[in-house]
């Protein structure tokens, strides 16, 4: 595990209506202790002051019970994931199964709703511990006709409204700060949401060598200019600043003299998905173009990268010609074990995801942190990622499949020594005209 150390910045709040931008100079301005050294883990040094916009008057929450209880019981493929989890996590496991019931159907709602409302909805997540309602963060008291939609969900729902920022303006922000953080102080980065605390956490490892006024610099000049970019001139909500040691690096491996993907790396084949009506298979978009399945040369013949260089994703059509196939299914286990996909659902928070890699197998986490962006080491930058509670990861193991039971939920992308990161599955839709393919359930 890495060390930490956070940093603290005075936020003042402005209204949007005040003529903020020729105060930004001052505000900006580094008081005498930001330019001292920082100091050691766990102090907290004070940067310059960051101005962010008012918080929301109207906030409350309220319960929504669901009209029907769910009755259906975890499928096995999601039962021995749990177990799986609950071996290595030391959680209950009789806990993890009820908090999990009716868990897909949540997360296709919480998607619904994303795509429905991005103005509105923030995030959401499942019940912590049995008992306890799942939970969906909202800027705005929902009105009648999404509590109807609520009501519907096979679990009682808490909704808590009055957030400082929705679904669309973090993700904005998100990219904003990543993409903001060039320089040589910073080595990686990552930008993402805190449900509990209700602010946008900045994770920063320094460069080797870089000296502690250049590092406090350099993330102060990140906040300023991510304020600048955004609409009115302030930030949506509160930035926490934490450094690590522990770098954010891309799951690929360099290797020679062996049976590899192509010439330099080695990836993981993620779920198979048609685009255009042609079979393939996905990947991760920072694995190369020219990739073999298997090392069988002529398997694959066509690589389509996602349209926003933002996402890590990529599509490898299958070669037909020479009797190759797809088929819905995707390697869980070793020994050849195989899952089919019957569903296609992004992974809501507290939620138990598995992954399989090339190199380091068949392990299982919990998602702490959804929709987040982070610049990696070799200075890319990628959004759209869910953060894992434990590292499951190794190089070798991008493009690897991330789900949960029958469900895909992503794709292996990068990590720290303390966690992973994996690509949502929903953003396949940066590809165009692309989708998992999903075995057909017999009636």
């Amino acid at each position: 595990m890495g060390s930490t150390r956070t940093a603290g910045r005075r936020f003042v709040a402005v209204s949007a209506t005040l003529g903020i931008a020729a105060s930004l100079t001052a505000a900006f301005s580094l008081s005498a202790s930001a330019a001292d050294e920082p100091g050691q883990d766990g102090a907290a040094a004070q940067g310059p002051d960051v101005l962010v916009r008012e918080a929301p008057a109207r906030t409350g929450s309220f319960v929504v019970r669901a009209q029907r209880a769910s009755t259906d019981s975890v499928s096995p493929a999601l039962m021995e994931d749990l177990r799986t989890y609950a071996r290595s996590s030391g959680e209950d496991l009789a806990d993890l199964v009820e908090t999990h019931r009716g868990v897909d159907a949540f997360a296709a709602y919480l998607d619904s709703y994303a795509q429905r409302n991005p103005d509105q909805y923030v995030t959401g997540g499942i019940a912590s511990e049995p008992g306890e309602p799942n939970w969906i963060q909202t800027t705005t008291r929902p009105g009648a006709s999404e509590v109807a939609r609520i009501e519907k969900l096979p679990v009682d729902v808490e909704v808590t409204f009055g957030a400082p920022a929705s679904y669309r303006e973090l993700e904005e922000l998100s990219q904003e700060l990543v993409e903001s953080a060039g320089g040589e102080a910073l080595q990686s980065v990552t930008a993402g949401y805190d449900a509990e605390t209700q602010t946008m956490d900045l994770e920063y490892t320094p460069a080797e060598g870089a000296a502690g006024r250049a590092v406090e610099g350099a993330v102060d000049g990140v906040l300023g200019r991510a304020s600048q970019a955004l609409p009115g001139a302030a930030l949506p909500l509160e930035v926490t600043t934490t450094e690590t040691d522990s770098p954010l690096t891309l799951q690929r491996k360099i290797v020679g003299g062996r049976p590899v993907n192509s010439n330099k790396f080695i990836c993981t084949a993620g779920f198979t998905a048609k685009r255009k009506g042609r079979p393939g298979v996905i990947t991760s978009g920072h694995c190369p173009n020219r990739l073999r399945y298997i090392n069988k040369p002529g398997t694959l013949k066509k690589a389509v990268k996602a349209k926003s260089r933002r996402t890590d994703l990529q599509w490898n059509q299958v070669n037909r010609s020479n009797g190759h196939k797809a088929v819905a299914k995707f390697r869980y286990k070793s020994g050849r074990k195989d899952r089919a996909v019957l569903k296609v659902r992004n992974a809501p928070r507290g939620a138990t995801v598995c992954k399989w890699g090339r190199t380091s197998g068949y392990n299982c986490s919990k998602i702490v942190r959804t929709n987040i962006c982070g610049r990696f080491t070799n200075g890319e930058t990628y959004c759209g990622l869910d953060k894992t509670r434990r590292k499951m990861s190794s190089p070798g193991d991008s493009g690897g499949p991330n789900f949960s039971g029958n469900t895909a939920r992503g794709i292996t992308t990068g990590g720290t020594n303390s966690y992973s990161l994996i690509t949502r599955v929903a953003r396949i839709d940066n590809i165009g005209r692309t989708h998992i393919m999903r075995k057909k359930r017999r009636r």
